[in-house]
């Protein structure tokens, strides 16, 4: 088996020789979703603090009595069909779902273990259903997997003072991680991309860059991200989990986040993200050249939170009159604070981070035609050597504004 891999400390091009539907789709919907759901961050009758999807172990839970909860899981409203349309309806353009979390359930049909779905009381393949249903909609469908696993008796932390047999076990637990991988490339393919989470066992000793080449020898088109390997570079992109980095890095990224503060679900977790920090977020990460995806957590029935919905619903209708301006455009240094900047053909995009109102200057931009606003009219303008000046009306709904600039040229 071929281990080859790209020169250590050298990023992969990969995304850009194979994978222009990842740049043009610049947003994701992420999915957390698991046997934790139904929980909803409760356990013995009280609140357990922290992501909810961590409760196994942040809640004490012993395996057995995790485990027979998690069997007993049949989820009364999965309808994946519903995930994805909202996805599309959001102008999202890719999904990625949690088919293994930390907590060792797996949301797939393995061979390799009974702890999963299948072989509880649901006994229904649901990613093979999303797999259905993306495809009807033309969504590239990834898959989360965590090498982390809070069941698996073999699951070992790498390190320097082992014994025999603690080696043996990682050595047994690196090989169900590659045959769980084998499985999700071969049974629910084509993967977009694999996407890891929670590498306790030290990247040398884990064997993660022989993973990474089995992959890529499996499913060459597939797109990895810097959660495996050696030092991430070989990866096909960086993530920035949370949080949209001061400047983007030099390489193709994506930063996560969640509509709330917890990534599975959670019944008092109600700090929901309004749509116009939603839309302030994404402008910025797309402003700096990276891609985002948007985490949903449904409940323990398979239905995403109401308030989730309304957010992603008002998002989407303002991408349906933005969207030119983010998806399949290439960003460009920012102008200012609060001021992105991308190209699209025959135009560039002011992305105004801010719902100001006046006159503003856009630096270093020299209009070719009359500039205005996305989905509004014609803007007053002055060019001047320092810049153009724009005249932006009021805005009352606290979203980002774009401004289309045809023919706009940058001056040095």
């Amino acid at each position: 088996m071929s281990t080859a891999t790209a020169e250590p400390h050298a990023p992969s091009t990969r995304a850009n020789d194979l994978h222009a539907w990842w740049r043009q789709a610049k947003l994701g919907m992420f999915i957390h979703w698991g046997p934790y759901a139904p929980l909803a961050g409760m356990w013995d009758g009280g609140e357990v603090e922290g992501c909810a999807e961590h409760i196994r172990q942040t809640g004490r839970i012993p395996r057995e009595l995790y485990a027979r909860q998690a069997l007993a899981w049949s989820p009364r409203s999965y309808d994946p069909a519903s995930w994805v349309s909202l996805a599309q309806e959001a102008g999202l353009g890719y999904m990625v779902f949690t088919s293994k979390h930390h907590d060792g359930f797996c949301m797939f049909d393995s061979a390799h273990t009974d702890f999963s779905i299948m072989k509880g009381a649901f006994a229904r393949d649901p990613m093979r259903e999303l797999r259905a249903a993306a495809d009807a909609a033309g969504l590239p469908l990834g898959w989360y997997y965590s090498p982390r696993d809070w069941h698996h008796p073999d699951f070992r932390v790498a390190g320097d003072e082992q014994s025999g047999d603690d080696r043996a076990a990682l050595a047994r637990y690196i090989a169900y991680v590659r045959d769980q991988t084998g499985e999700l490339i071969d049974r629910y393919g084509p993967v977009a991309t694999l996407w890891y989470d929670g590498q306790d066992n030290g990247p040398e000793a884990a064997r993660s860059d022989e993973l990474l080449g089995y992959i890529r020898e499996r499913s060459p088109a597939t797109l990895v991200n810097d959660r495996i390997g050696l030092d991430g570079y070989r990866a096909d992109y960086a993530i920035c989990e949370g949080y949209v980095p001061g400047e983007g890095p030099e390489r193709a990224w994506e930063t996560c986040l969640s509509l709330n503060y917890s990534w599975g679900f959670r019944a008092s977790d109600q700090r929901w993200c309004p749509a116009h920090e939603l839309a302030r977020k994404v402008c910025d990460a797309i402003g700096l050249g990276g891609n985002m995806l948007i985490n949903v957590g449904p409940d323990g029935d398979g239905v995403i939170p109401a308030p989730a919905v309304a957010t992603l619903r008002a998002f989407g209708r303002w991408m349906s009159v933005h969207g030119e301006a983010l998806r399949g455009t290439i960003a460009l240094s920012p102008l200012s604070d609060g001021i992105r900047l991308t190209r699209g053909p025959g135009a560039l995009y002011a992305l105004l981070l801010d719902p100001v109102a006046g006159e503003i200057l856009l630096p270093r931009i020299w209009a070719g035609m009359v500039p205005r606003l996305l989905g509004g009219r014609e803007l007053p303008w002055k060019q001047g050597q320092d810049g153009l000046r724009v005249t932006l009306p009021a805005a009352k709904d606290g979203m980002p504004r774009i401004v289309l600039l045809p023919n706009a040229t940058l001056m040095p």
